[in-house]
């Protein structure tokens, strides 16, 4: 696991135009925190990037366009549980062979399973109210074993 979040890590400079790494990532940011709609909006206005881990629950369909929850969860004392989801859409080409609508009969090496832990780099791109969740874009993912 240590080696699929230093990778992850390794590669966020990438994608931020080769800005100071600690200035890029918001490391204090974590799934619950997103069911913030205040806080959420400002990381959108600002175009921040997290590293969000959880599961993903599902590929859905939202306002006509594929997307997948990621899902997390806590225990509040021992008879609570709080979910926390983010929508992540997953239309545009890259994404069809590793997140498809259907599980295909044979998957290539980059599908990612349903119900697969996964940690996400991702922006935070606003708030679905329809859904009522935060929706980000997923920069780079690895799956966790």
């Amino acid at each position: 696991m240590k080696k699929a979040i230093l990778i992850i890590l390794a590669l966020i400079p990438n994608f931020a135009g080769g800005q100071e790494f600690n200035s890029v990532v918001d490391f204090s940011v974590d799934l619950s925190m997103l069911s913030d709609k205040k806080l959420t909006r400002e990381l959108a206005e600002n175009s921040e990037i997290v590293i969000l881990e959880g599961v993903i629950s599902e590929t859905t369909v939202v306002e006509g366009s594929r997307a997948l929850r990621l899902l997390g969860g806590e225990w509040i004392g021992s008879e609570e549980v709080r979910v926390y989801t983010c929508l992540f859409y997953v239309d545009a080409p890259r994404w069809r062979e590793v997140f498809p609508s259907q599980p295909p009969e044979n998957p290539g090496p980059a599908y990612v399973e349903p119900d697969s832990r996964v940690i996400i780099a991702a922006q935070v791109t606003g708030w679905n109210d329809d859904t009522n969740e935060p929706v980000a874009e997923i920069l780079d993912y690895r799956v966790l074993k």
